[in-house]
């Protein structure tokens, strides 16, 4: 996920220290929010490049074969080991019916296979609904208490440098830190600030100051 700028600075500071880097990713994967794919440049400019092969997270032989034929394109031979033992393939329209049979599936299994065994939802919704389904479903059967922690977490916009310079990035509510500051009446480092509202033409954020204090 690193960017061309961003790789430039990391070698050229390794460089500066007469450090040594290891690169490590999968360029098939999520790519870089910036411009340029810095990991898979290098490899295209003739980097050495080990590649792991081995696939070692499915430990049913069955479900192995399957990732291995999906690697290859081959979804025939792939649906062919789910039916041997590798798996199943639940389709069903209603996303609170998969949903369900999702949670009721995890339950069953026995606390260490729960420990081993992960659920995914390719949406922050459905993440969330999955969680909260599993979360009742734990409390009714006695795993958990009735006792819930709430935590409040920011997550990024994801916004590229040239993004965040624009006020048209912004809207109100969004919480805004800054990783330099704190002189010359300059927000604080590290500190959220609230946006309280956008002039995108005019490009001015106002913002609100950790105590709500209106800033411009």
């Amino acid at each position: 996920m690193l960017s061309a700028r961003d790789g430039e600075a990391l070698l050229a500071q390794a460089y500066a220290e007469g450090a040594r880097v290891v690169l490590v990713g999968d360029v098939k994967q999520l790519g870089s929010v910036a411009a340029g794919r810095a990991f898979g440049q290098l490899q295209a400019a003739g980097m050495e490049t080990p590649k792991l092969a081995e696939i070692v997270r499915q430990s049913n032989p069955d479900t192995r074969r399957a990732v291995e034929a999906l690697l290859a394109g081959n979804a025939e031979a792939a649906f062919a080991a789910l039916d041997d033992g590798g798996g199943e393939v639940i389709c069903h329209a209603d996303h609170d019916v998969r949903r369900a049979r999702l949670v009721r599936d995890f339950v069953r299994l026995s606390s260490r296979y729960r420990a081993r065994t992960l659920v995914l939802d390719p949406t922050r919704e459905g993440r969330q609904a999955l969680t909260d389904a599993i979360r009742a479903e734990l409390v009714r059967d006695g795993t958990l208490d009735d006792h819930a922690m709430t935590v409040t977490v920011l997550e990024s916009c994801g916004l590229t440098d040239a993004a965040r310079t624009r006020a048209a990035s912004y809207r109100p509510g969004n919480i805004v830190t800054f990783r330099k500051g704190g002189e010359d009446g300059a927000p604080r480092r590290n500190t959220g600030y609230c946006v309280g509202s956008v002039d995108a033409e005019g490009g001015t954020v106002r913002r609100l100051d950790p105590e709500g204090q209106a800033l411009t």
